[in-house]
C-alpha cells in the first residue's frame, strides 16, 4: 500500500513551549491510525497542524506526495483530506439531508455561474449529488431520518451525522477527533463498526480518541504521543502492551485486553 500521509519532524512552540517536538508518522492508502496519549499529549495540536488549522513552527506534511504544511482546510478538503471535530459540529436548523448535502460543496466541481443560471450540467450534478447522499445516509444508517431536524437526533446520531457530512466530501483520508466521546458502549460499538466500513471503501483514517478499547478495536497501528513527542508506535496489539505506554497513559494497572 502507497502512503498516503507523510507527517515529517512536525513542531509548533507557543512561546517558548514546545506543544510538538519532531514528531513523524505516515498513513498508507486504506488504512486506520491511531493517534494516542495522555491529557496535554499534544494529540490535538498535531491534527491541527496536519489539517491546517495552524503553521507548524517546524516539520513537513505531505498528502498524495505533495507539500501542504500550512495549507488552509478548505483546500486540504478539495485535495481529499477532511477532519471532523470532537464537538458534533451539526447544523442544528437544518435536517440531516441538509447538513450532508453542505459537506458536498468541497467535491462538487460547478462554480458560481453554473448554480446561479441553473445549467443542464448542474441540474445534472445536483441530482447525481442527491443520489450520492441518499445512498451515504443509507449505507449508514440514517436514511429513515433523511428529514429530521439534526437537533433533534440523540448525540450518538449527531456523530454518525459529523461523520456522514464529512464523508459527503469524498475524503481520501479523513481525521477523526474524539469520535466515540461521550457515547455510550453500544453507541461506540457502531461507531467503530461504521469507521471499519470507511477503511474497507477505500478510505484512510487518522483517528483520535481516549477510549482505548475502541481504539485497540478499529486501529491497524498507533502513535503514542507523550509531553508533546513520540513514545513508540506500531502494530495496535504491539502498543496497548507497551509498558511504556501502560504507564504512561493507561496506568501500570491497566490493559485493553
Amino acid at each position: 500500500m502507497s502512503v498516503l500521509l507523510a507527517v515529517q519532524g512536525l513542531g509548533k512552540s507557543f512561546r517558548g513551549l514546545r506543544a510538538v517536538n519532531d514528531v513523524s508518522f505516515d498513513i498508507r492508502e486504506r488504512e486506520i491510525v491511531g493517534l494516542i496519549g495522555p491529557n496535554g499529549a499534544g494529540k490535538t495540536t498535531a491534527i491541527n497542524l496536519i489539517s491546517g488549522a495552524i503553521r507548524p513552527t517546524s516539520g513537513v506534511v505531505r498528502f498524495r506526495g505533495a507539500d501542504v504544511t500550512g495549507m488552509p482546510a478548505h483546500r486540504l478538503a478539495r485535495l481529499g483530506l477532511i477532519r471532523t471535530f470532537q464537538a458534533t459540529n451539526v447544523y442544528a436548523g437544518k435536517t440531516v439531508f441538509e447538513n450532508v448535502y453542505v459537506g458536498t460543496f468541497s467535491s462538487r466541481p460547478s462554480g458560481f455561474w453554473p448554480s446561479l443560471l441553473l445549467t443542464a450540467a448542474f441540474r445534472r450534478e445536483r441530482e447525481q449529488t442527491r443520489s450520492r447522499i441518499e445512498a451515504l445516509l443509507e449505507d449508514l444508517g440514517l436514511r429513515d431520518l433523511a428529514d429530521t431536524p439534526a437537533a433533534d437526533l440523540p448525540y450518538g446520531y449527531q456523530k454518525m451525522l459529523g461523520l456522514a457530512t464529512a464523508l459527503a466530501g469524498k475524503p481520501k483520508l479523513i481525521m477523526l477527533d474524539e469520535p466515540a466521546a461521550g457515547l455510550s458502549a453500544e453507541e461506540a460499538d457502531l461507531i467503530s463498526v461504521l469507521i471499519g466500513r470507511v477503511r474497507d471503501q477505500g478510505v484512510s483514517v487518522l483517528v483520535v480518541d481516549h477510549n482505548m478499547r475502541f481504539m485497540a478495536k478499529i486501529c491497524n497501528r498507533m502513535v503514542v504521543l507523550h509531553h508533546g513527542m513520540e513514545l513508540t508506535s506500531g502494530p495496535t496489539a504491539d502498543v496497548v502492551r507497551d509498558p511504556r505506554v501502560l504507564e504512561a497513559y493507561l496506568g501500570t494497572e491497566h490493559s485493553v485486553a
